[in-house]
C-alpha cells in the first residue's frame, strides 16, 4: 500500500489523535485542520489524497456540503467519520448510498480497512 496525504478535520481530540497516530503508523501523512475554514487552505498547500471529516463538524455547517465542495473543488474522496445515527445522514443533503462512512466507536482495524480500501480508488 502507497503512502497518503491525509487531510483530518475532527474536533473531538482524543479521536483525532487517536485517527493521526494509526495512519501514521501506517505510513501515512495526516494534515489536521482545527476549523472548517482551514480546509480549502490545507488542500491547496499540501494536495491532499484523502480527506477525513467529522459528519456533524463542531463550527455550524454540514459535513456532507463540506465533501461535496471537497470533491468538486478538489476531485478529494471523502470518508466520514460520525457518531450520528444511520437514519441522519440518510436524511443528509447531498447524501448518496455510496459515501464512505466509519461509524463511531471504531476500532483501528476497522479505519486501516477503509483507509486501505478508499487508497485503491486513488489514482
Amino acid at each position: 500500500m502507497r503512502s497518503l496525504t491525509v487531510l483530518l478535520a475532527e474536533h473531538e481530540p482524543i479521536i483525532s489523535m487517536e485517527i493521526r497516530q494509526i495512519l501514521e503508523d501506517q505510513g501515512h501523512q495526516v494534515i489536521q485542520v482545527p476549523a472548517l475554514n482551514d480546509l480549502k487552505d490545507a488542500c491547496v498547500q499540501y494536495h491532499p489524497s484523502l480527506a477525513i471529516l467529522n459528519f456533524k463538524p463542531k463550527e455550524n455547517g454540514d459535513g456532507m456540503s463540506i465533501a461535496q465542495y471537497l470533491k468538486e473543488r478538489f476531485l478529494l474522496p471523502v470518508m466520514f467519520i460520525t457518531g450520528a445515527l444511520p437514519e441522519e445522514i440518510a436524511s443528509a443533503k447531498y447524501y448518496n448510498p455510496g459515501l464512505n462512512i466509519l461509524y463511531k466507536p471504531f476500532s483501528p482495524s476497522q479505519l486501516r480497512r477503509c483507509v486501505n480500501a478508499l487508497s485503491l480508488l486513488i489514482a
